[in-house]
């Protein structure tokens, strides 16, 4: 899927109070475009979409262009299997007007998660015109779920079209920010209380080392009845040579593979030297 570089124009603020808490999205409107695939795994449908914020890049459908804050691309409808066409702007983005409530969503597991959705009432938040229905004008309008989950910053799961009213699209998204009363690690909280395996790696691996040499030494000292600094040689010796083969092995290695990378790209023997190359400038 090939996106164009897009920016979001951003409303001055983007949080929420509800019941006494306040639900602050600030870092999600900072990570700019985002993009995400329809409920329905059949579909060529996919979106581009802004958090507390509207696109810039205008989706041309007639006969009311615009931006919006979500948009919706068919790779389908296009010859090119490797672009997409927008074909609609579903809504705009308004902090100022827009309407938040509690809400419960239920995952293919039948899990019922918590959040909060946003959502803008008939006449606010609307995108481009969807059809029209006893004479009066509808228009597409978008409910935007956020889902609490301390496991992640953010991470876009779906949008789909409401089963019941065609003009009106949800996007369902997992974040910490949705999360009532939690501090996140950008705020300076954490989700971790001890190290990670790379830690405890890089610990095992000198730790090795160190008892190795210490096990040398005492062997050595045990069987040669010598526990003076003499003794201390050998092991000091096999340090140094430690760091000298693995300096070797690393430049062996980085050879090899520069080898392989250049036969892989076409470079073998044959490959042709800058010094073979003939200068045709007069």
């Amino acid at each position: 899927i090939l996106y164009t570089t897009e920016f979001i124009i951003c409303n001055a603020d983007c949080s929420f109070d509800l019941n006494n808490i306040t639900y602050d999205f600030s870092e999600l409107k900072k990570m700019g475009v985002q993009s995400v695939d329809d409920s329905d795994p059949k579909s060529d449908f996919t979106y581009t979409f802004a958090i507390c914020g509207n696109l810039t890049d205008t989706c041309q459908v007639n006969p009311d262009p615009g931006t919006g804050a979500l948009q919706q691309f068919d790779s389908g409808s296009i010859a090119d299997a490797d672009d997409d066409t927008c074909v609609e702007w579903l809504s705009t983005w308004d902090t100022s007007t827009a309407n938040v409530e509690l809400t419960n969503v239920s995952d293919p597991d039948g899990i019922v998660q918590h959040g909060i959705s946003v959502y803008w009432a008939d006449g606010d938040g609307q995108g481009n015109l969807c059809g029209i229905v006893q004479h009066q004008k509808k228009y597409y309008q978008t409910t935007w779920t956020f889902i609490c989950d301390k496991s992640t910053k953010f991470k876009a799961q779906y949008a789909q079209v409401n089963a019941l009213n065609s003009c009106q699209y949800e996007v369902v998204m997992d974040t910490w920010f949705a999360c009532a009363g939690y501090d996140p690690p950008s705020n300076g909280g954490s989700t971790s209380s001890g190290f990670s395996l790379g830690y405890v790696a890089i610990i095992c691996f000198f730790a090795a080392i160190i008892l190795g040499l210490v096990i040398y030494y005492v062997i050595l000292g045990a069987t040669s009845k010598n526990w003076g600094k003499e003794s201390l040689t050998p092991p000091f010796n096999l340090c140094k040579y430690f760091w000298v083969y693995t300096c070797v092995g690393c430049k062996v290695s980085f050879e090899w593979a520069k080898t392989k990378m250049n036969k892989g790209e076409g470079g073998g023997t044959d490959a042709i030297d800058d010094d073979q190359l003939i200068d045709t400038d007069e």
